[in-house]
């Protein structure tokens, strides 16, 4: 039998870390969502003081929307994380 090579040991890659992210923000899209649907509020607020009653409706409107996303998304993954930590413990 002709002497085989020993076989030698994958080479360990080092798995890159993710950046550490602030509590209460998940991800950059929710807090993007949060942002434009707080200026929506305040275009709204603006514009009903100045007299502007469809423009306030209607960025009002937006504004509830995006919240709503936004408030769903953060539900969403509130239930991921505790569905998660019960297959944990």
């Amino acid at each position: 039998m002709p002497d085989r090579p020993a076989l030698e040991p994958a080479a360990v890659r080092e798995v890159p870390t993710l950046p550490d992210v602030p509590a209460g923000f998940q991800n950059a899209q929710e807090r993007s969502m949060l942002k434009w649907a707080l200026i929506f509020f305040v275009v709204s607020l603006v514009a009903g003081a100045l007299g502007f009653t469809n423009v306030s409706s209607a960025t009002a409107g937006v504004a509830k929307i995006l919240f709503g996303i936004a408030l769903i998304i953060f539900l969403v993954f509130l239930v991921l994380a505790l569905l998660a930590g019960e297959v944990i413990f």
